[in-house]
């Protein structure tokens, strides 16, 4: 049986298009939670960097004050943005987490059409070898009537 003959198969197929638009809303925002964590590590490598260097400069001994001071404010700017990535990212994760339990929803009400369309499939397919049965059966007492009659 096609999903024509299913008397709910507009709403399968309705349920089997929402599906793919939540994996496709999924994909989309584990993506952007992807680009996220990359630009957090690039700003945390730069802040990394950062300190290195300072660190570096200053077992020299030729520490500037003015140098000191835009290295330190450097320095905090990277770590706000730092602190700001990481509050788009929880958010990026809470809609990871919305997103999946989308999905997950639609992809019960699929199965729940698809096991219901299974169901009538087996059903009609019963209903079918009865009917077979039925023709065979009167086939068979019209010979044996035949059969008996001669």
């Amino acid at each position: 049986m096609t999903a024509q003959g299913f008397r709910l198969g507009q709403v399968l197929e309705h349920k089997r298009r929402i599906e793919e638009q939540r994996q496709l809303e999924l994909q989309r925002v584990v993506a952007e939670q992807e680009r996220l964590d990359i630009e957090l590590r690039e700003l945390q490598h730069r802040l990394d960097t950062q300190i290195t260097d300072y660190s570096q400069r200053s077992g020299l001994n030729t520490v500037d004050a003015a140098d000191l001071e835009a290295a330190s404010r450097f320095a905090a700017r990277l770590q706000s943005l730092i602190e700001q990535q990481y509050a788009l990212i929880e958010a990026a994760t809470a809609e990871v987490a919305e997103r999946r339990s989308a999905l997950m929803v639609a992809l019960q009400e699929r199965r729940s059409l698809e096991l219901l369309q299974e169901r009538q499939e087996a059903a009609a397919r019963v209903e079918e070898q009865r009917r077979e049965e039925r023709v065979v059966d009167e086939l068979n007492t019209a010979r044996f009537g035949l059969g008996q009659g001669a």
